[in-house]
């Protein structure tokens, strides 16, 4: 095989490689959220109040995801008071729904 063709060989195999690359390292991250009330936070510096956290910490925890994973969270609800919530997000951008800004009870599949 002469040298061109070794190197075009070469070539292909690794464009074909880094295509096939987000597939192998995509993963489905699935988070069980438990939304709750957590005395005795200062969020704003200004005085300690109750602040809506996740797993009883506040601040909620981040999310640290690839572009290629699945994220399924599950939020249930244990404020106990009858409010409501959902979940809001900044820095993140969701196809095929209306809003980035995503409203209350949207399921993104």
């Amino acid at each position: 095989m002469p040298f061109s063709c070794k190197i075009a060989t070469v070539a292909v195999a690794m464009v074909a490689s880094l295509v096939a690359l987000p597939a192998v390292h995509a993963a489905n991250v699935n988070l069980d959220w438990n939304v709750s009330w957590v005395p005795d936070v200062n969020p704003d510096g200004l005085q300690p109040r109750r602040a809506i956290g996740v797993g009883g910490q506040w601040p909620p925890p981040v999310i640290n995801v690839n572009s290629t994973d699945v994220l399924s969270i599950k939020v249930t609800n244990q404020l106990g008071d009858g409010s409501g919530t959902a979940l809001h997000s900044h820095g993140m951008f969701f196809n095929q729904v209306s809003s980035s800004k995503n409203g209350f009870a949207i399921t993104l599949t």
